[in-house]
C-alpha cells in the first residue's frame, strides 16, 4: 500500500463512495458499496489516489476485501493500525492543511454494522488515520445540547446521505441525512458545525426531531423562522462568500436554499416546492430565469467551481410521468445572477453513455445516467466523474472515470505561452496574446489550490494590431506553499475566457523529501531538499511505530540523495521518518 501503482491498478466498481481533491490536484476515493479484489461485493473501506499527471491509481489504505470493521485506536491519536470501517454514503471534506475528513455513512463500526456517526481524519503526509469524534458503535443517537452553543458532549447522531462542506475559517458543516428506523427512512434537517481547533460540535439550526416539514417564507427573503424540511441525498455546497447552499433531496422537490453563516438565517431562493418536480432545461449553454434542474432524490455530484458557481451532475429523480430515472445532466448555478444553466449531456433521464476512444475528448462523448457517483474539480478547472450505479452498466456499479473541460480548449490559442516562475521571493508571470485588439484587459488570478481564485492585479491590453503581444506581471506577495495562477481575458463587451493554470511553489524554509524508488529493492534512497545545511536524523520504524534503525547525516543545502541500508529488513511496509531541528516528516515505503 502507498507505493506508486502499476498501470493496471484500478478501484473496483462501486456506488456512493466519497472523494476529495488535494492541493496538488490528485483525486482521492474512499469506500462505497461495490466490488473489492476478486469481484467480491459488499461495503468497502479502501482508500485510493489518482495522479492526474501520470494517469495512475494507487491503493493507499484500507482492505482489499469487503465488509471490514473499523480499527479506532485511541480517540485523537493517529496510528498506523487505525482505519475506518467499510461504508457507503458517508460525507467528506478536505481542510486547509490538506487533511481528508469523513463522517458517518452506513456500514461497519468497531463491532456490528448499521448507521455511523464517527468522524475521521486522514493525514496525506503521514498516511495515518485518526478517529476524531463520534462513536465506535453503530446506530447512536445525537446529543444536541443547546442550539448555537458548542459543547464537548455534543455530537450529530448516526446517519447516511448527509451533505456539507468546509467554510473559509476551516469549520466543517453537516446537514440532514437519513436513518432506517425500521425501513421507514426517517430523515433529518439539523445543521451542525464542527470547530477543528476546539474539537467541538455545535447544533446550529433545524430540528432535533425526525421528518420535519419545510418553512419557506417569501422567496428571496431571509427569516428566522425559515428552514428546509428533512431530507437526504440532497446537493450541498459552501461558497467562498460564506453561504451554505442546498438543493432538492429525498423529498422529491426541486427547492433551492441558502444559509448565510454570518447571519444564521435560511432563505428559500427558488425552485419547485411541490413533489415530483421535473426539470426545465431551456437551451444548452444559455442561462435563463425559467431554467431549473428536476428534483433529485438520490446522490448527485455537487461542487463549487473556481468562480464560485454551483455545479450539479447526475443523480436519481423523476420524469414528467413520475417514473424514476437516472440523470447525466450537468448544470451550473450562478449565485450572482440567480440563474441556472444546462451545460452538458441529456435532458432525458436514463441515457446510456457514449465512451468514444479512451483518453480522447470528443463532442459526442458523455457518461451515462447514474446515481451515487463522486466528482472532483482539479486546480486546472477540469471536472471529474467516477463510478456510481450507471445505466451504461445495465444499472450496475461502475468504475469508469471521466473528465470534462469546463473552460473551452480554444481559449489556450488566444493567450498562449503562459508561464509562472519564482524569482527570489516574487513570482514572474509572462504570457503572449494573439490578436489582442479583441482583448480589453487581463486579470491575474491566484488560488491556494482550493479551487477558489482571487484577483491580484490587472494589465491593460495594448490594442495594437499584432499577432504576438507579450505581457508580464509580478506577484510581489505570493502565498506560502503552492500558488496556482491563471489569466482571465476580458473582451471589449465584457465576456471572459481563461488561460491554462500554472503553479509555483513558494516556501522560504521548505524541507521536502521523497522516496526515490518505491518499492525498495536494496538500499532505501531518499531525495531531500533543505533550505540550509543542517543535521538530519533518519529513523526506520515498523507500522506500529517501533524504531528499527537510526541514521544521522550532515545534510546539504539544496537537493541531494541519501541512502539508508535496509537490506536486513524483512519484506513488508515500513515508515521512514526525517527529522531536522525544526521539522519532522514521515513517509511509507515497501521493502521487497
Amino acid at each position: 500500500m502507498g507505493a506508486t501503482g502499476p498501470e493496471n491498478n484500478k478501484p473496483g466498481a462501486r456506488d456512493s463512495p466519497i472523494s476529495w481533491s488535494d492541493t496538488s490536484g490528485n483525486l482521492w476515493l474512499f469506500g462505497g458499496s461495490g466490488f473489492a479484489q476478486g469481484s467480491t461485493g459488499g461495503y468497502l473501506n479502501d482508500l485510493w489516489k489518482y495522479n492526474i499527471t501520470t494517469g495512475q491509481w494507487t491503493w493507499m489504505s484500507g482492505n482489499p476485501v469487503p465488509d471490514q470493521p473499523g480499527v479506532y485506536g485511541v480517540r485523537g491519536v493517529a496510528s498506523a493500525s487505525n482505519k475506518p470501517g467499510a461504508r457507503w454514503r458517508a460525507l467528506s471534506w478536505a481542510d486547509n492543511a490538506g487533511n481528508l475528513w469523513l463522517f458517518g455513512g452506513q456500514g461497519y463500526a468497531a463491532s456490528g454494522s448499521g448507521y455511523l456517526n464517527d468522524l475521521w481524519k486522514y493525514n496525506i503526509a503521514t498516511g495515518l488515520w485518526t478517529w476524531v469524534s463520534g462513536d465506535a458503535m453503530p446506530n447512536q443517537s445525537g446529543v444536541y445540547g443547546i442550539k448555537g452553543i458548542a459543547g464537548a458532549a455534543n455530537k450529530p447522531g448516526a446517519r447516511h446521505v448527509a451533505v456539507g462542506g468546509m467554510d473559509a475559517a476551516g469549520n466543517l458543516w453537516l446537514f440532514g441525512g437519513s436513518l432506517d428506523r425500521a425501513h421507514d427512512r426517517a430523515q433529518l434537517n439539523d445543521l451542525w458545525k464542527y470547530n477543528l481547533s476546539a474539537d467541538q460540535w455545535t447544533w446550529v439550526s433545524g430540528d432535533s426531531l425526525l421528518d420535519q416539514p419545510s418553512v419557506y417564507g417569501s422567496r428571496g427573503i431571509a427569516d428566522a423562522v425559515n428552514k428546509p424540511g428533512a431530507r437526504s441525498g440532497a446537493a450541498g455546497w459552501l461558497t467562498p462568500s460564506g453561504d451554505f447552499w442546498l438543493f432538492s433531496g429525498r423529498d422529491n422537490k426541486a427547492d433551492l436554499w441558502k444559509y448565510t453563516i454570518s447571519t444564521g438565517l435560511w432563505t428559500w431562493m427558488g425552485g419547485d416546492t411541490t413533489q415530483w418536480a421535473s426539470g426545465v432545461y431551456g437551451s444548452k449553454g444559455i442561462a435563463a430565469a425559467t431554467n431549473q434542474p428536476g428534483g433529485r432524490s438520490e446522490k448527485c455530484i455537487s461542487l463549487i467551481d473556481a468562480s464560485g458557481n454551483l455545479l450539479l451532475f447526475g443523480g436519481e429523480g423523476f420524469n414528467s410521468s413520475k417514473s424514476i430515472v437516472f440523470f447525466n445532466d450537468l448544470w451550473q448555478y450562478s449565485p450572482a445572477s440567480g440563474l441556472w444553466t444546462w451545460i452538458s449531456c441529456d435532458s432525458v433521464g436514463s441515457q446510456s453513455g457514449d465512451y468514444g476512444a479512451k483518453g480522447i475528448a470528443a463532442p459526442t462523448n458523455k457518461p451515462g445516467g447514474r446515481i451515487g457517483p463522486v466528482g472532483w474539480l482539479d486546480p486546472s478547472g477540469y471536472f471529474w466523474v467516477f463510478g456510481g450505479i450507471a445505466v451504461a452498466y445495465g444499472v450496475g456499479s461502475a468504475n469508469d472515470l471521466w473528465r470534462y473541460t469546463l473552460t473551452p480548449t480554444t481559449v489556450l490559442s488566444i493567450a498562449n505561452g503562459f508561464t509562472a516562475k519564482r524569482e527570489l521571493q516574487t513570482v514572474m508571470l509572462n504570457w503572449t496574446a494573439n490578436k489582442d485588439q479583441n482583448i480589453r484587459s487581463f486579470v491575474v488570478e491566484r488560488s491556494s489550490g482550493n479551487g477558489v481564485y482571487d484577483s491580484i492585479g490587472s494589465v491593460v491590453a495594448t490594442g495594437m494590431l499584432t499577432q504576438n503581444a507579450r505581457y508580464s506581471f509580478v506577484d510581489r506577495a505570493p502565498l506560502s506553499g503552492t500558488n496556482f495562477y491563471r489569466i482571465k481575458q476580458i473582451s471589449p463587451v465584457g465576456s471572459a475566457t481563461y488561460t491554462a493554470v500554472a503553479r509555483v511553489l513558494m516556501e522560504t524554509n521548505a524541507m521536502q523529501f521523497s522516496v526515490v524508488q518505491n518499492p525498495v529493492r536494496g538500499k532505501l534512497q531518499l531525495s531531500i531538499q533543505l533550505p540550509e545545511a543542517q543535521k538530519l536524523t533518519l529513523d526506520v520504524r515498523d507500522m506500529n511505530g517501533q524504531l528499527l534503525l537510526r541514521q544521522e547525516e550532515n545534510g546539504y543545502q539544496g537537493t541531494a540523495v541519501y541512502e539508508v541500508g535496509v537490506d536486513r529488513l524483512a519484506k513488508g511496509t515500513y515508515l521512514i521518518r526525517l527529522t531536522t531541528g525544526t521539522k519532522t516528516e514521515t513517509k511509507k515505503f515497501i521493502k521487497q
